[in-house]
């Protein structure tokens, strides 16, 4: 392992080495409105906990547990944790938090905590006696402790290039092994450092009973330590009962003692060995079998603080500190981590994690050519420019002249009290995920209702694959089927011909007069001069005049009774710039509303306000729609809840309707509507009608989706007394579409989020 640099610069894996597969487990208390441990069970609402591959619990039924699946880059797996974050968030009881510090909040006698309870499968009991078993050995309260475990492995073809070029008669088992156990001795050496820069809990609560005889100030019904880094990763913290004598000479060894620690009933099995660097093998039951069969696979870091200064638990800065610290310890290796070394090496963890705010002269000396030796050789390694400031910090910090966490925490805490410090920054992160709870991390280049069904996919334990970002088309499977998704709606449900004739204004509306549905009167023109012989038929009705393939309201023309023929003209060349076909129909009079309908079932009723803005006296309407847009919900592309209202072609002909132009300044309180039609794609306003409109009309709009086939899709209803029964003449349907969009019946401008993304898995058999 010594010729590991010169391998990598001579053979141009530079970039390989920075390769990998990441994967990031944190735990959570949850807790209430006044910093008690939450004593309810695992939300119903966030899945089955035995089986969700991303979320569920840990020791107890108050600790919620995030998994993210494996990612190939630090990015993606920071953004699922905060995607999976803020989906636990959402889904929790209305006053419960999830408790940011590693260290417990106010919680109640041993036999009053709940221990994870996950059925009666076999599975299930196997994994409550093991907690009853620890519970019993170590206590309750010291399992409640919680952190963030980091797992890491080597890019694959990396490896197999550093084993083909590296001259080494070991099979390719056994140098990958050789690999992730020099990894495993450098970081259980330098473990220290570890909790030096990211330890974050210098307070307890009095309730927690496992209280050492340490330096300590008591505040109340709290204990401060001035001092320490990490009270989670100290003698007091998460440990075993003794420091076991372990191997990482070789896996063999490894194997063998963890075996004899079982065989003697030191431990229950592998996974009670609270070791701060684990071996794993992801087919491992026990830890232990496919480790020995196939060998290492990844490691896990297990001695990482929550970081209650960030919302999630962690930085996105330390993700690439500790993959960089990996590095380090790959490309500098230490031979052995013997009984005395490994003595050493817990006496530096203890010392640090109780007394360590001020490192001792000696590592402060260590820490600096940890990282000073890395540093050297970034551009050999052509990532200077990339890790250079994550060295910077660490280096600052390890001086002195930057301020770890555990300061600033504790300054924090010192000022407002463990409990209340925390407490609030519980209540602050929840808020803030509400208020962001739309966007989905890292998916942001996708349409809004896209993101709305991965969310809720995610939520279910699903695997998303996004096939074509440009499309917004995506796979979602679990382990018994696979559905292939365009733009949220368009799916497996709904045959090519249902979309085509939606797709087809002018064979929609015969296929509904055909079935006895209420349309429009009208005609359908394919030549601008022959619409314009139908001047004379139309001019004394208010009509309205469309392109027969278009959607979002492109290409329409609203004409009010007694239309001049220049405006009649004008209307028909905006319609045909669009299409080859249009439509003319008599206006309506009434409200219009949007009915999705999702497997025969209407599910979302909307009304949309056309894009308006109201006037203050003072502003022109070209400044009112700027600063109507500055709302940080209305965006563009369907990103956002609501779209960002348009000066175009078609706004401004109905300002010069109403006798005004973008530099009129409307009357305080006036609401100018800048648009007859009221599409949310063109800025207009949606408001939720779901539980307000006489189910005549949802029986209505379920039948002229039986009638094209379709089991999505969205009909577009014009009503003139909802809260009367429907009739043939005061509603028609004016429209069907075959890609309707979810988000604005999930995130309306008024009203309840009705959940369409997770009725249409439902639809989909998930």
């Amino acid at each position: 392992m010594k010729n590991l640099l010169n391998i990598i610069n001579s053979n141009n894996l530079q970039k390989d080495l920075f390769k990998g597969l990441w994967g990031l487990e944190k735990e959570n208390l949850r807790v209430d409105d006044n910093g008690y441990l939450a004593l309810t069970p695992h939300p119903k609402s966030l899945g089955d906990k035995l089986t969700h591959p991303y979320i569920t619990t840990d020791f107890s039924e108050s600790q919620i547990e995030i998994i993210t699946p494996p990612n190939d880059s630090i990015d993606k797996t920071y953004s699922m944790l905060e995607n999976l974050h803020e989906i636990v968030s959402e889904n929790l009881p209305e006053n419960e938090y999830l408790w940011p510090s590693s260290m417990p909040p106010i919680i109640p006698d041993d036999d009053l905590i709940p221990i994870a309870n996950y059925g009666d499968s076999d599975e299930a009991k196997e994994k409550v006696e093991y907690r009853e078993y620890i519970s019993k050995k170590y206590g309750k309260h010291k399992q409640l402790i919680s952190g963030i475990h980091y797992n890491f492995s080597f890019n694959s073809d990396f490896l197999q290039s550093l084993h083909k070029n590296s001259a080494t008669d070991q099979s390719f088992k056994d140098f990958k092994n050789d690999i992730y156990l020099t990894v495993a001795r450098n970081l259980l050496k330098h473990q220290w450092l570890i909790t030096y820069l990211m330890g974050a809990n210098i307070a307890i609560h009095s309730s927690y009973k496992k209280c050492c005889d340490i330096t300590r100030y008591e505040k109340g019904d709290e204990y401060h330590f001035k001092n320490a880094c990490s009270f989670r990763n100290s003698i007091c913290g998460y440990r075993n009962k003794e420091d076991f004598r372990v191997s990482y000479d070789n896996i063999d060894d490894n194997i063998k003692d963890l075996k004899k620690l079982i065989s003697t009933g030191q431990l229950h099995g592998a996974n009670e060995y609270y070791s701060p660097v684990r071996l794993k093998n992801p087919k491992s039951i026990n830890g232990l079998d496919a480790l020995e069969k196939d060998g290492i696979e990844y490691i896990e870091l297990r001695m990482i603080d929550l970081n209650p200064l960030s919302k999630i638990g962690i930085t996105k800065d330390d993700i690439y500190l500790i993959h960089l610290i990996i590095i380090s310890s790959l490309l500098y290796p230490c031979s052995s981590y013997n009984k005395e070394e490994q003595a050493t090496a817990i006496e530096k963890q203890n010392l640090v994690s109780l007394y360590g705010n001020k490192l001792p002269p000696h590592l402060i000396e260590e820490g600096l050519h940890f990282f000073k030796r890395m540093e050297q050789h970034l551009d050999d390694l052509s990532q200077k420019e990339f890790y250079e400031k994550i060295i910077k910090q660490a280096i600052d910090r390890i001086n002195g002249n930057r301020e770890i966490y555990s300061t600033m925490i504790y300054n924090m805490v010192d000022s407002t009290g463990y409990i209340n410090h925390h407490l609030s920054v519980a209540k602050h992160n929840k808020k803030q995920s509400s208020s962001n709870k739309y966007a989905l991390k890292g998916y942001e280049d996708l349409e809004l209702s896209t993101q709305i069904l991965i969310r809720e996919a995610l939520l279910k334990g699903l695997k998303v694959e996004v096939l074509d970002r440009t499309e917004n088309f995506i796979s979602i499977k679990n382990d018994t089927k696979i559905e292939y998704i365009k733009q949220a709606t368009k799916t497996s449900l709904d045959p090519y011909s249902t979309a085509l004739i939606m797709e087809n204004k002018a064979i929609t509306k015969k296929v509904l007069m055909d079935n006895n549905i209420t349309v429009p009167n009208g005609g359908i023109f394919t030549s601008i001069d022959d619409a314009k012989g139908e001047y004379s038929k139309f001019k004394s009705k208010k009509v309205v005049i469309k392109p027969n393939n278009t959607n979002f309201g492109l290409g329409i023309t609203i004409l009010d009774e007694n239309f001049s023929i220049k405006d009649y003209t004008n209307g028909l060349e905006i319609a045909f710039n669009h299409d080859k076909t249009i439509l003319i129909e008599d206006f309506f009079y009434g409200e219009e509303y949007r009915f999705t309908i999702i497997d025969g079932v209407v599910e979302g009723i909307l009304k949309r306000v056309p894009a308006n803005v109201i006037g203050d006296g003072n502003h022109s309407i070209k400044e009112l729609i700027n600063i109507k847009n500055e709302n940080p919900l209305r965006g563009t592309g369907y990103k956002k809840p609501l779209e960002k209202l348009k000066l175009g072609e078609s706004e401004l002909f109905t300002l010069r309707n109403l006798g005004m132009d973008d530099k009129s300044i409307p009357d305080k309180g006036k609401i100018i509507y800048l648009r007859e039609n009221s599409n949310i794609s063109t800025g207009g306003d949606s408001l939720d009608f779901t539980d307000s409109i006489d189910q005549s009309y949802k029986d209505e709009a379920v039948e002229a989706a039986k009638a094209v086939g379709a089991n999505i899709t969205g009909v577009d209803m014009m009503i003139q007394k909802i809260d009367e029964p429907r009739n043939k003449h005061n509603s028609t349907i004016i429209e069907l579409n075959f890609n309707p969009a979810i988000h604005i019946h999930c995130f309306p401008y008024k009203g309840k989020n009705r959940r369409l993304g997770r009725k249409i898995l439902e639809a989909l058999g998930f």
